[in-house]
């Protein structure tokens, strides 16, 4: 073999090659395809960097052989990246909340701004607790609706033991990588649907004799459709439309929501939302106009409206 350059050296240029392309915070894309290819992590990175490739053998790889396939698979992840492929379906994994979750292009990836989501229906928990004096909590069913990869459902059921938990969507393909993620984080109290926002739900309560759900939250298509086209080639070329797309004005998966919410929404029950950055007004007022009441829009940690609640 005969290429000298450091471990850190071969980052940069590949970090070079990704910024040519535009891609956002490329120094931090190029570390992460990097560790993915030669499986190192960034301990074992940081203390060889201006090491050549070379001297990771025999420590993390048998012979030349299996390093050059290293550097190969190096290479082609660097030019699925330059492609505007998202690092997280290059990974096949993302972060959420303190856990791992499966991504494909099949379902979009988890986002931290939906952590306010969690964040606000866990303080509302530990609310419901202290109300009742801290026992048996009024607050128990959960439906997630349009659960994507599930990031949500499968949160909520381990950070705040919601049972029974059901989590819907139209995507059948969405549905298995939620099913993945919930197996993989070891949850058993789920229930996937597939259905078009609520029209399984009649028979699986009818089926199961559960009357209606404590707590709704969605994470809805909400992008305007003339808006979807000018998004980042990772998402608008990358991620499925279906999971963007909420329509001429964005909000027709909120009306729906809200509509049939009463139907299956426990009384005093509560629903929450993620939200674009500009839908506060417009979500709240859907919420006011169908009768919910103590209606909230928390900001995320951009100072941007992410999350509409509001009680029956």
């Amino acid at each position: 073999m005969s290429n000298t350059k450091t471990l850190r050296q071969i980052v940069m240029d590949a970090a070079e090659e990704l910024e040519r392309n535009l891609v956002p915070d490329p120094r931090f894309d190029a570390r992460a395809l990097f560790a993915h290819a030669y499986k190192l992590d960034m301990a074992h990175m940081l203390l060889y960097q201006e090491e050549t490739a070379e001297a990771l053998i025999p420590r993390f790889f048998a012979n030349e052989a299996a390093l050059q396939k290293a550097e190969e698979d190096f290479a082609e992840l660097i030019r699925r990246r330059a492609r505007r492929e998202p690092l997280q379906q290059i990974l096949g994994t993302t972060g959420f909340y303190g856990r791992e979750f499966y991504v494909t292009s099949d379902v979009l990836c988890p986002r931290a701004d939906t952590e306010t989501l969690i964040d606000t229906v866990l303080g509302d928990v530990e609310a419901w607790k202290k109300q009742a004096g801290n026992v048996d909590k009024q607050y128990r069913s959960l439906l997630d609706l349009c659960t994507g990869s599930g990031c949500i459902a499968i949160t909520l059921a381990l950070e705040a033991d919601f049972k029974p938990v059901v989590a819907v969507d139209i995507s059948e393909p969405a549905l298995k990588i939620a099913q993945n993620n919930a197996t993989y984080n070891k949850v058993g109290n789920i229930e996937f649907l597939a259905s078009d926002l609520y029209s399984a739900l009649p028979e699986y309560m009818e089926r199961t004799g559960l009357r209606s759900f404590d707590v709704i939250v969605s994470n809805p298509p909400y992008i305007p459709s003339e808006v979807v086209d000018t998004l980042e080639p990772e998402v608008r070329d990358h991620e499925p439309r279906i999971a963007l797309d909420g329509t001429a004005d964005g909000l027709y998966f909120y009306r729906e929501i809200i509509r049939r919410s009463p139907e299956f929404l426990s009384p005093e029950g509560s629903i929450y939302f993620e939200i674009g950055y500009d839908q506060g007004q417009s979500v709240s007022a859907l919420l006011q106009e169908a009768g919910f009441r103590d209606i909230r829009v928390i900001r995320d940690l951009g100072d941007n409206d992410r999350v509409v609640t509001g009680h029956l």
